[in-house]
This record gives structure tokens, sequence and C-alpha cells, in this order.
């Protein structure tokens, strides 16, 4: 099951690895962003 839960990246934390600070209600956490970037949206313009 895949569960979407919106929230504000803050920060992009690695750009190798795809992993950003996300604000989620107020709780940052890392999360991998993989599944939103791609050749033409590179983690660096997220």
């Amino acid at each position: 099951m895949c569960l979407g839960i919106p929230g504000q990246i803050v920060e992009i934390s690695d750009t190798n690895q795809k992993l950003a600070i996300v604000n989620i209600g107020g709780v940052k956490r890392q999360v991998n962003i993989a599944c939103i970037v791609d050749e033409q949206h590179p983690p660096n313009h997220a």
C-alpha cells in the first residue's frame, strides 16, 4: 500500500542520494525524493 502525505520541501540535503528535509505538519523529516525527480526536474531545482 502507498500513502501520500502532503509536505513542503525545505532543504535538499543530498542530491546524489536524492534526499530532502520535508516539513510535514510542523515536523521535519528526511525523505527520499527519487519519485519526484528526473532528467527534466533534477533535485537541485526542487
